[in-house]
């Protein structure tokens, strides 16, 4: 089995805020998540309003000097239903809500939020993606041969999910399970639920083939910013036992004759004789 080397990223969103006009009244505020952020906009003024929300691609610098371009970022859909990066509201609209979403994981990106005022007046909201990296690599593989084992047997087993720059940003582990829930069986992971990733995750598991043939399952590991999904492949057997005729020969009636049997086990899996 060939191992995969796979780079998945979280993304670590740092917000500022720049005033271009001086709209001092309108007040914004950013909730940084994992692969998005939560705008909500706010203008204090009497007769104030909200006009536009534009995710500036301004690459000539027609709107704003100097240019502002965005990129892998884009507006939530139920809040820019034209997917055209620009939302106009009514001139007395004075609170919005709404979410800029990370186009792909793998990426950086940069998101310029342009708010516009009834009045005109603009200010500018600066969002940017830095790399949190998990990766997949030799000890991270996405999928795993445990090999074979007996039918009834029981095996245990313990694995690693590495997350190596997790001390510049914690996650949070929210759930660890086996898709199937079939022969594999969990018995403890580290941290537990709910509990912030130090440095990796570990999950020892048992697993028993209650028949022969080839079983397969998928270990998840839910955090608070990515799912990370890792297979495995378990073979089920049992012996596979080979005997001969043996010819003992002539026996004088009421005489007795010792001979041993030969029995075989040309399987790869061990076999119990109990009787």
């Amino acid at each position: 089995m060939k191992l995969r080397h796979i780079i998945l990223f979280f993304l670590l969103a740092l917000a500022s805020r720049e005033s271009i006009a001086g709209v001092d009244s309108i007040l914004v505020t950013v909730d940084t998540l994992c692969s998005s952020w939560h705008v909500c906009v706010n203008d204090a003024r009497v007769l104030g309003g909200i006009k536009s929300v534009i995710l500036l691609n301004d690459t000539n610098g027609i709107i704003v000097q100097p240019p502002e371009i965005s990129y892998n970022v884009l507006l939530d859909r139920s809040f820019d239903l034209l997917g055209t990066g620009k939302v106009d509201f009514s001139s007395d609209t004075k609170n919005i809500c709404f979410v800029v979403l990370v186009d792909s994981i793998s990426k950086n990106g940069y998101a310029a939020l342009l708010i516009i005022d009834n009045q005109d007046s603009q200010k500018i909201i600066n969002l940017k993606f830095k790399e949190f990296g998990y990766q997949y690599n030799s000890y991270n593989t996405l999928s795993k041969y445990i090999g074979g084992i007996a039918m009834n047997d029981q095996r245990y087993f313990t694995d690693i999910f590495y997350f190596p720059n997790s001390s510049s940003r914690s996650s949070v582990l929210k759930s660890v399970y086996f898709k199937n829930n079939s022969i594999f069986t969990i018995i403890e992971q580290a941290p537990t639920n709910d509990s912030l990733i130090t440095s990796n995750v570990i999950v020892s598991f048992n697993v028993s083939p209650k028949d022969t043939g080839i079983f397969y399952d998928t270990l998840v590991c839910e955090t608070e910013c990515i799912t990370l999904e890792r297979g495995y492949k378990v073979i089920g057997g049992c012996g596979i036992i080979y005997t001969h005729d043996t010819d003992v020969g002539e026996v004088v009636i009421g005489r007795e004759a010792e001979f041993f049997p030969r029995i075989e086990n040309r399987g790869y899996f061990p076999l119990t004789i109990y009787n």
